[in-house]
């Protein structure tokens, strides 16, 4: 059984940088961004993942069962997000 789950932060500050990176993720124009997010998922990690991340592994093997749990954790980052009725561009601040 596999089960995965992506959390966003609601922490929204403003920040400084220089635009680097971008994606561009379909939408449609009353979804939310954790919803566009949530949607283009393998998307959006393999964007995000281009900075460096955290893996924490624990697994627990017993003759009668095993359980690994596996969390991946992105660095906060500052990003920019504009929003189009077709698509959302989020853009990595450096």
């Amino acid at each position: 059984m596999q089960n995965e789950t992506l959390s966003i932060s609601k922490a929204m500050v403003p920040c400084k940088g220089n635009l680097t990176s971008f994606v561009r993720l379909q939408r449609t124009s009353d979804e939310s961004l954790k919803t566009t997010i949530q949607n283009h998922e393998e998307e959006f990690l393999s964007f995000a993942m281009q900075q460096p991340i955290q893996l924490k592994s624990n697994s627990l093997i017993s003759p009668l069962f095993q359980n690994s749990h596996d969390t991946l954790t992105l660095p906060a980052q500052c990003y920019a997000v504009d929003f189009n009725e077709d698509f959302a561009t989020i853009t990595l601040l450096q």
